[in-house]
């Protein structure tokens, strides 16, 4: 019994050692690649530099203007949203209209009890 729990345990103690291998020695690698990749520098005369400066300008302005127009559609559509909540809708008109026809009703209410309330030879009861 302890030799199976002993082999999953080597197994991951076997991997883990593999993965920091792994991580330590394959970032640093590439990192020294990279590292003598700049150090060489792009191979760009002046006239290379100006054309890419000015493609990187353009492309900036082109999208400065893109960013302008869709900022200008939502100020609009919230513009519109604001009007639209402001009028109220169906369902708050038949809602104040039920709270009014609500409050009548309980207003109705408390006058029939007190018509009910009144004993059969005082004010306000019938006689049938």
């Amino acid at each position: 019994m302890d030799y199976q729990r002993q082999v999953p345990a080597k197994a991951g103690l076997l991997l883990l050692i593999l993965f920091f291998l792994l991580y330590g020695w394959l970032p640093s690698g590439l990192a020294a690649q990279e590292n003598e990749t700049l150090a060489a520098g792009p191979q760009v005369s002046v006239a290379g530099q100006t054309s890419d400066c000015a493609m990187a300008v353009q492309l900036l302005k082109k999208q400065n203007h893109k960013l302008s127009r869709e900022l200008g559609e939502i100020k609009r559509e919230i513009a519109a949203l604001r009007v639209s909540l402001d009028n109220p809708g169906p369902l708050k008109i038949f809602g104040g209209i039920g709270y009014i026809l609500g409050l009548f009703g309980a207003g109705a209410l408390v006058a029939a009890r007190k018509k009910n309330a009144a004993g059969p030879g005082k004010p306000g009861r019938e006689k049938d």
